[in-house]
This record gives structure tokens, C-alpha cells and sequence, in this order.
């Protein structure tokens, strides 16, 4: 059982960090990780998480050797978190370091149990791009699935006025005349505008009778 000096790493998930750091954070470092440095991340004797990340490509040189340090707890339930990291130097701000290491807690919960239980992290960071593709793929399935679905939202401000006409042809067969227009307008649309606009049901089966189909 863990001990409760880790006893906060099961509260580190991703409805916690979005509140924290907002989602669209946590998605860009889900989908732009850094790599971890020898030794793997481990839990101290006082509950905290120590980690060290890759540097960045464009990092400054003299963080290039030891990468990002970094070490983050929480002493009680409800207290701020605890933070420390090479880049701050002393200050007291959750930095992007610490934010990407708490960003992969959430998104490998056998990484958090295995933090908490002190036992060996290597296997599971090696897991981390798996899950990281994983929660993301979960994490903006609405969004993608927006691009393919069309909109439910309607043109509501299209107004259409319908004439019934004799076929000049044939005085049995009646003629149907649909004026489309924009609330608030005399300008009409023509009918290009027509089909690729979001009508409701009821204009959309007006429009439909004026397919040959229909004739």
C-alpha cells in the first residue's frame, strides 16, 4: 500500500491538470513530449516525484548536460503543489518541466502506481509514447470528429418565397418558382448559395421539389 507521503500521485489526472493548466496545454505537450534523461523518475523518501527531461533543441547550452531536473509533491491533500526545477532557480512557479512530467502522471496510471510503490519506472517510461497517443487521440475525438460531421447549426435568416405557376407546356403539370433570400435583403441568392447553405428541414424540402425529379 503507499505510503502517504505519495498518496497524492492518485489525484494527479487529466480533469485535475486541465483545471490547473487548461486543455489545450495539456494536448500540446501530449502531442510534443520531451524525452526522459538516465536515471528514470522516481519518488524520494519525502513524496516527491524526481525526474529529468531532454532539453529542448533551442534550450540554452549550459542546461544542455544535466537536462531539466525536476521535483514536484504534494505534502497534504488540498495543499499547492510543491515544485522545483533546474530552469527556475530557486522560484516557486510550476514551470513547463514540471508541468510535462505531471502531464505524463496523468496520462500513464501504471507509471503513478509504480511511483508510489518506489518500485522500478524504466519499462513504463518506455510505455509513455503509447499512452500518450492514446489519451490524446481520447482527448480530441469531438474535435475530430467535427471536421467530418457537418454542423447541425442552420441558415435560420434565409427567408423563401414560393410561386405556383401553370407550365406554359402542359397546363396540367404546375410549376413551382422558390425566391431565396437573406432576411433583411432583396438581393437574392442564386443557386450555388442555395445548395450550400444550411437550411432548415422545412427549406430544405421546399428546395427539394425543385429537383427533376420532381417534375
Amino acid at each position: 500500500m503507499p505510503s502517504a507521503e505519495v498518496a497524492w500521485l492518485s489525484a494527479i489526472d487529466f480533469e485535475f491538470l486541465d483545471g490547473r493548466f487548461g486543455a489545450p496545454l495539456v494536448n500540446r505537450f501530449l502531442r510534443d513530449p520531451l524525452a526522459y534523461k538516465e536515471p528514470s523518475p522516481r519518488a524520494d523518501a519525502d513524496g516527491r516525484v524526481v525526474a529529468a527531461l531532454e532539453v529542448e533543441v533551442d534550450a540554452p547550452e549550459r542546461w544542455r548536460a544535466g537536462g531539466w531536473t525536476i521535483a514536484v509533491r504534494v505534502r497534504r491533500p488540498g495543499d499547492p503543489l510543491e515544485v522545483a526545477c533546474v530552469c527556475s532557480q530557486g522560484g516557486r512557479f510550476v514551470c513547463e518541466h514540471v508541468t510535462r512530467v505531471l502531464v505524463d502522471l496523468a496520462a500513464h496510471p501504471g507509471l503513478r502506481a509504480a511511483l508510489a510503490a518506489r518500485e522500478p519506472s524504466a519499462s513504463l517510461v518506455a510505455e509513455l509514447p503509447t499512452m500518450r497517443a492514446a489519451a490524446l487521440a481520447e482527448r480530441t475525438l469531438d474535435e475530430r470528429l467535427a471536421r467530418w460531421i457537418p454542423s447541425r447549426a442552420t441558415d435560420d435568416d434565409i427567408e423563401i418565397d414560393v410561386e405556383v405557376h401553370a407550365d406554359a407546356s402542359d397546363e396540367r403539370r404546375p410549376c413551382v418558382l422558390l425566391r431565396c433570400r437573406r432576411a433583411h435583403t432583396r438581393a437574392l441568392l442564386d443557386g450555388r448559395e442555395v445548395i450550400d447553405a444550411r437550411l432548415t428541414t422545412r427549406h430544405r424540402r421546399l428546395v427539394e421539389l425543385t429537383r427533376p425529379s420532381h417534375a
